[in-house]
């Protein structure tokens, strides 16, 4: 599946959050977002995902509106792992990825053996067979995130939106995130979009970087705009070039 955004903006009270960005994505492929805290990230992935719709502009997916695939179909066609981790109540870490096949069932309906399948390949692929039968406060910040991973991947959608998936884990767990990831992407083509404050480590780096940047000023020199994002937070370094990150009239510019 493609997804892809024209043109949208995004404005959160006065603030303009985004703002004429346009993205693509297509099977088989990561994309990783890259920006610091407050550059648009997670309110693009939202856009993406249809929780949040944009001000203006279009999201397509192989070509349709989210209004003409319909939200049912969209709940199967698109995983949404969010960044913060959060689950408000004690529940086992095996019902919490369990959920992840609710967009698959009738109302009432109980889990079919597809279901159970799909469940046993996201506790496998996540590391956390272990931990099923703990509940969510027994368990420590990685192994939540992993948790909550494995109920984006018990989905098994063509399209995985993940926001900084890898934020909490040790450098072990990030690896094998990464590398699932990408075998998500290679495996039955499915898209991945990745957000996260820097470059992935060199052994799991992105199939595209979406660098963010402000677009300068009329008559401004570009190069001369440019500031050093690792000690003024206006921009994120990348292979020795600097990319700001989202402002006005901003670009998701994609970069292969």
């Amino acid at each position: 599946m493609r997804i892809e955004a024209e043109n949208i903006s995004v404005r959160l009270g006065k603030v303009d959050a985004l703002r004429g960005v346009d993205f693509s994505a297509d099977a088989g492929e990561i994309v990783g977002l890259i920006g610091p805290n407050g550059s648009g990230k997670t309110t693009l992935l939202r856009a993406l995902a249809n929780l949040r719709p944009s001000d203006s502009g279009h999201v397509r997916y192989a070509g349709k509106s989210a209004a003409e695939v319909g939200a049912a179909e969209l709940s199967r066609q698109i995983a949404y792992l969010a960044q913060s981790g959060e689950v408000h109540w004690p529940m086992r870490v095996e019902a919490l990825v369990a959920l992840g096949r609710l967009p698959h069932r009738r109302r009432f309906q109980r889990s079919a053996a597809a279901d159970r399948a799909a469940i046993e390949r996201a506790l496998l692929a996540a590391d956390i067979v272990a931990l099923r039968d703990r509940t969510m406060n027994q368990i420590s910040g990685g192994e939540r995130m992993r948790a909550l991973l494995a109920r984006a991947l018990a989905v098994e959608a063509p399209m995985l939106l993940a926001d900084e998936p890898v934020a909490a884990l040790d450098p072990l767990h990030q690896l094998q995130v990464m590398d699932l990831l990408r075998q998500k992407a290679a495996s039955g083509g499915g898209v991945v979009v990745v957000g996260r404050h820097r470059p992935a480590p060199p052994q799991a780096p992105a199939d595209d970087d979406a660098h963010q940047r402000q677009q300068q000023g009329e008559g401004a020199d570009p190069v001369d705009q440019l500031l050093d994002g690792a000690s003024t937070g206006d921009g994120v370094e990348v292979g020795g070039e600097v990319h700001p990150f989202l402002g006005d009239n901003d670009h998701a510019q994609q970069h292969r």
